[in-house]
């Protein structure tokens, strides 16, 4: 018998490990978007090599609950772990196991990782159980809750329990210095290992503790009480000690209780020739045989409200084989293809009172009444009904916070389980409430049968490792049509879109990667679908965009933080990115577009101030944001002057007031694909405008100073280059004081005209998100918008060169649909992170949502630069990089 060994996981980030056909190596892919095609496919594996015995294999692969840390354990109980490096297909050794022993009695029977908390105490963790419609409004039912569990005191730092055959309780844990640590206790005495070893382990976390469920080879199965004494002193608040204390780990086993033989309830009996009646399972002599193929212990699933709350449940996967004799007529080698799966269940019940029977009552001599006896508190294990299941199961997950169970069968098929009944999770179709992506109609096709599968983080694509190590990738598909073939007017419109956005907001709240969402859905999904999900994820979480009130400078801090609000955007921008079908779709270039903002905007305003002297070094590495940030404000202007010549051409044509014409304007920016005027009369991409136009006048200033004090020439040349940004622009210093006034009277033209339409902060939040959504101008806005197109861009350009602008080249931004930009992409690749061209030499990473690269600083020139430090570590769209072609 085996525990529940796992030979391909696929982590929180994004990464999928699996083991290589040889046993003696793993491969590490991520799923990633074809920027040609738009699909989602897996590109060639990174092979990481772990040092091991050549007698020994690697049988077993686990992420860490956050899913930065692999162990991967061989056949002989060695754990080697590796932790993510700064792509997802690379990882980093951090514990080799030379030191462990290797025998059959060390093998790990059950593993368990423990939860990390960042700043060092338990953070609620959110549950989106359900979404409803109320009229045209809907609303998401949410929930939080804590994660229960011990957990490593120090902070980002992880740790895991094992138990080995022999009964050995091992505990892993991370220092400060991020080397490994160990600390073991014995369950049993050696001399019971022995005679009855341990074969399937299953760990749950109860308040700060474990609970342990192990079964032994005799069928006896054992509950035991956890807990770790990490020794670590008391927090102090302004204390140095606090940085320096170590944990110095002690495990605390509590035998709870033992069931002596663990089996199905009912075995299937053929006494009578086609009839399939049962036996009592404890019938040892039946005909069939069971085995053992999983032990799980779930944790408890988030209160139901009004139903009574899920306590710890074991489930026992037993594989039930027909047996082979003449009278059954069972061909030997088909058995194993016969088999059928029986899954039985245990709730574990704690703190459970015993009554002293009232027979101790007749005794001649007692020293009270049975009742008047204190109750004795002790575990027990209430036993479920079987549920049986055929053909048999491969594998079982616990999906959508321990509510509901994903199976995995033999024949191919995916089956998803409601974990109270067991029932089979049916399509309803609602168009009214929503609650999983099964109940909403969408299903995974047939599926090659397997041994070895993983669920993606949303338990929405299927990772299957065939017997020659190649890992293929399963996709929930719509059931009835596809996506793009449903109307807008459809009952199952609005319900499907609102299952995407739960989906997507959920794993958003839980740190998990929303790729396997995106991969489910058409390459190129429809307007309405589109506009619906992100509309419906910015109501699921609660994300404003409405920046108007207050100071500026005081929303600055919690402007960048709000990182929903962006995850928002970069849905937005993966749901109309390029693809074969055509360019970029006008919603998701504004937010592509505001991305960037938010990206160049912060690496700058932090980083630059008028009373720090700017390092020559520094210099050369801003040089690509401050040409991007120009570029973008040319871009600006050149297409608002488009628009302004068009509407002159209108009036030479006898048809005048065009600047006034709303409809007109709209037919404009659709025409020309231009998201120029949105990004203005938004807020947010506003104030990203306005903020940065301080710190770029600091870097001019400090750029000048430093070119006149500098006398090496190398340091000249770098203080040169970045002045060179702005006198090779229309947009120079020189302006800087005219735009910054022409974005100002843009603010306040808007908040006047908030003002005079008397429009709450609900109203106000409504219209910016619907901009955002439908580039569409709102009515209010009119009087702006003329301003803008009139008065305000003729006082602008009255202090820029229109013909510099005019013939200024943004090809390399991307953000136009002209020859000589599809010219300039086809011959140049840009870093989206310092934005300067690279050379096809360079070492890549690339981002697996948007297809950006940036150049791989590891080891490079400017990687030691603070602002680079903060912001390579993810792209833009605040996707993980990947490593291009598993390089």
């Amino acid at each position: 018998m085996r525990w529940n060994r796992s030979k391909i996981a696929w982590s929180r980030f994004g990464c999928i490990a699996s083991v290589a056909e040889d046993a003696r190596h793993i491969n590490l892919r991520v799923l990633m978007r074809n920027p040609k095609s738009g699909e989602w496919t897996l590109p060639k594996p990174t092979e990481i090599w772990p040092s091991m015995p050549d007698s020994h294999e690697i049988v077993h692969l686990a992420y860490s609950a956050m899913g930065n840390d692999l162990a991967v354990v061989d056949s002989g109980g060695r754990i080697m772990l590796y932790t993510t490096g700064l792509t997802l297909g690379s990882m980093i050794p951090v514990h080799v196991a030379l030191n462990d022993s290797s025998d059959e009695m060390n093998t790990i029977v059950g593993m368990h990782w423990l939860p990390v908390f960042l700043h060092n105490s338990k953070v609620f963790s959110f549950f989106f159980r359900s979404a409803s419609r109320n009229s045209d409004t809907w609303t998401a039912k949410i929930q939080q809750y804590h994660t229960p569990g011990p957990h490593n005191p120090l902070e980002g730092k992880s740790a895991l329990v094992c138990l080995t055959r022999k009964g050995t309780l091992r505990l892993l844990w991370q220092a400060r210095n991020n080397q490994w640590s160990e600390t073991t206790v014995e369950l049993e005495d050696a001399s019971l290992a022995t005679s009855c070893s341990f074969t399937h382990a299953s760990f749950s976390p109860e308040n700060d503790g474990l609970l342990l469920i192990a079964h032994q080879l005799c069928r006896a199965t054992r509950l035991y009480q956890l807990r770790i004494n990490w020794n670590m002193p008391p927090k102090q608040e302004n204390d140095s000690q606090n940085l320096t204390a170590l944990p110095n780990p002690v495990l605390d086993v509590r035998s709870l209780l033992e069931e002596h033989f663990m089996s199905p309830q009912n075995l299937p009996n053929h006494s009578q020739d086609d009839t399939l009646a049962t036996t009592n399972g404890n019938n040892v002599d039946s005909m069939y045989e069971f085995h053992l193929a999983k032990l799980l212990f779930v944790p408890p699933a988030p209160d139901q409200g009004t139903k009574e709350p899920t306590l710890q449940t074991i489930l026992a996967v037993f594989t039930i084989v027909p047996p082979s004799h003449e009278g059954m007529m069972v061909d030997p080698s088909q058995r194993w293809g016969l088999a059928s799966t029986i899954i039985s269940r245990w709730e574990v019940q704690r703190d459970v009172g015993d009554n002293l029977s009232t027979c101790f009552d007749q005794l001649s001599v007692k020293k009270k009444a049975a009742a008047g006896v204190p109750l004795k508190h002790g575990t027990r294990l209430k036993r479920l009904d079987d549920v049986v299941v055929s053909p048999a199961v491969l594998m079982i997950t616990p999906v959508r916070n321990n509510t509901m169970f994903a199976l995995t069968l033999s024949d191919g098929s995916v089956q998803f389980r409601y974990r109270n009944t067991m029932d089979v999770v049916l399509p309803d179709e609602s168009p009214d409430e929503v609650q999983s992506l099964t109940q909403s109609g969408f299903s995974f096709h047939h599926i090659d049968p397997c041994l070895h599968t993983a669920f993606s983080p949303s338990a929405c694509v299927l990772a299957t490792l065939t017997a020659e190590g190649q890992v293929k990738l399963e996709k929930m598909q719509y059931t009835n049509s596809s996506l793009n073939d449903i109307d807008e007017n459809d009952s199952k419109h609005d319900a499907i879109a609102a299952i995407i956005a739960l989906q997507y907001s959920s794993a958003c709240m839980q740190y998990k990667v929303t790729d396997d969402i995106l991969a489910i859905l058409p390459a190129n999904l429809g307007t309405s679908l589109t506009r619906m999900i992100v509309a419906l994820c910015m109501r699921f979480l609660n994300v404003e965009f409405d920046v108007i009130s207050g100071d500026y400078q005081q929303q600055i801090l919690p402007l960048f933080r709000n990182h929903l609000s962006f995850r928002c955007f970069s849905l937005q921008n993966a749901l109309g990115a390029a693809d074969k079908t055509g360019p970029r779709k006008l919603s998701a270039r504004l937010a592509w577009i505001t991305l960037n903002l938010r990206h160049v905007s912060q690496s700058i305003f932090f980083h630059l101030r008028s009373d720090q002297a700017l390092k020559y070094d520094s210099a050369i590495s801003f040089v690509g944001l401050f040409k991007w940030y120009l570029d973008l404000c040319c871009y600006l202007l050149q297409e608002l002057n488009s628009l302004h010549y068009a509407i002159k051409h209108e009036a030479h044509l006898g048809r005048p007031g065009r600047e006034k014409d709303r409809d007109w304007i709209q037919e404009q920016i659709q025409k020309r694909h231009s998201p120029a005027m949105i990004l203005l009369l938004s807020s947010m991409p506003r104030v990203f405008l306005r903020m940065t136009f301080r710190p770029l006048r600091h870097g001019y200033m400090h750029a000048s100073n430093g070119f006149r004090s500098s006398t090496a020439m190398e340091q000249k040349n770098a203080f040169h280059k970045l002045l060179n940004t702005f006198h090779n622009s229309p947009v120079n210093q020189q302006s800087f004081g005219a735009l910054e006034d022409f974005i100002n009277e843009i603010d306040i033209s808007i908040k006047n005209a908030y003002k005079t339409a008397s429009l709450s902060v609900q109203d106000r939040s409504a219209i910016e998100k619907d901009m955002l959504l439908t580039l569409r101008i709102p009515p209010v806005l009119m009087p702006t918008v003329t301003a803008i197109l009139t008065v305000s861009l003729d006082g602008l350009m009255s202090k820029v060169d229109p013909g510099k602008v005019h013939i200024h080249d943004i090809s390399w931004l991307g953000l136009t649909d002209d020859h000589r930009t599809k010219k300039f992409n086809e011959s140049r690749t840009i870093d989206v992170i310092r934005k300067v061209p690279l050379v096809s030499t360079v070492k890549l990473r690339v981002c697996p949502r948007c297809g950006s690269v940036m150049e791989d600083l590891a080891h490079g020139v400017g990687h030691h630069q603070p602002w680079v430090l903060q912001s390579h570590k993810i792209c833009v769209c605040l996707s993980s990089w990947a490593n291009p072609d598993g390089n």
